[in-house]
Order: C-alpha cells, then sequence, then structure tokens
C-alpha cells in the first residue's frame, strides 16, 4: 500500500500542476485577447472548483484524504460524479488510516472506469451519529450489483457491507467489525 500511496500522491500532484498552469494559461489568453471580463469569470469559476476540495481537506487521517483527493481528481473534481461530505474530522480512525484507505481502494477500483466515462455517481458520506461508518452510494447503470460480488468484504478490523436498494442505488457501508 504505502508505493501505491506515493504513486497516488505523484498522480495528484502532477493533475493539480497541469490544471493549475492550464488555468494560468486561459487568464493570460483572456487578458492577451483585451478581455478582462472573461478572465475574470473564468478566474471565479476556477476559485469554485477548488473549493470543491475544501471538504476532503477537512478530513484528518492523511491516507484516507488522499484516496478521496485522488479520486476526485481523477474525476475532474466533478460533483455530479463523485461527491465527499464529511461530518467531522474522523480523527477518531487516525489509527487505522492505513487499513481504511487500502480498503477505499480496493472498493473503488472496481467502479474507477464506470466512474471516468460518467456512467455511474458516487458519493460517499464520513458519518458519525449512531455507528461510525463511510457510506458509498453508487448509482446509474443496472448491473452494479454484480460489481459489489468482486469486492473485498473485509479487513482485520473493518467490514464492507453492500446493499442495493429497490431503486437500484448500491450501498457499500465500510464500518469496524
Amino acid at each position: 500500500m504505502d508505493e501505491r500511496v506515493l504513486e497516488i500522491l505523484l498522480e495528484i500532484n502532477r493533475q493539480l500542476r497541469h490544471d493549475f498552469m492550464n488555468h494560468l494559461q486561459v487568464i493570460h489568453g483572456y487578458l492577451q485577447l483585451g478581455k478582462p471580463q472573461k478572465a475574470r469569470e473564468y478566474t471565479l469559476q476556477a476559485a469554485k472548483n477548488v473549493r470543491r476540495l475544501d471538504s476532503l481537506i477537512q478530513i484528518r487521517i492523511p491516507l484516507v484524504q488522499t484516496i478521496f483527493i485522488w479520486y476526485a481528481t481523477l474525476l475532474n473534481n466533478n460533483k455530479a460524479v463523485f461527491e465527499v461530505r464529511a461530518e467531522d474530522d474522523f480523527t477518531y480512525w487516525k489509527d487505522f488510516d492505513h487499513e481504511v484507505a487500502g480498503l477505499l481502494v480496493k472498493v473503488f477500483d472496481p467502479f474507477l472506469e464506470k466512474l471516468k466515462k460518467n456512467e455511474i455517481q458516487c458519493k460517499a458520506f464520513l458519518k458519525t451519529r449512531g455507528k461510525v461508518c463511510i457510506e458509498l452510494s453508487f448509482w446509474g447503470v443496472n448491473d452494479l450489483a454484480g460489481l459489489s460480488q468482486v469486492l473485498v468484504k473485509e479487513s482485520e478490523n473493518f467490514l464492507v457491507s453492500p446493499t442495493t436498494t429497490e431503486a437500484g442505488v448500491l450501498l457499500l457501508v465500510i464500518h469496524q467489525k
């Protein structure tokens, strides 16, 4: 997992640098064309896109935060495809950061290509009320239930519990044993 996390961090760095340089070039282009209002509008939209990562920054367990930022970056920070909400900073799972991050990668991998193609959507909700858990909801195509069969169902301290709703939403809950 450590080598995989380093790869993920490097990919995040490359993607964010690429996006930043692209934004600067677009703004510079508008200014060169004498369109300062367009440059301003573009700057505001770019800042709004960066703020979409704010909810991920509040997760204070570094590897889990990195995994969620990586998926958001891979999916072009598109909230219509991938959204994460957290009730708090999740520091009480800090001793399990490595384990939970590894489990998240194994859970997301079967869905990644469909997410990249916008064929499915995902919402992640880090909950603290009642049972502490991470809820992942996937929807958009009919064969999601089949994908849940390939998932790793547990790690040393955590379980992944899959459920498919009547509406065709696949709900995966990661919680402590």
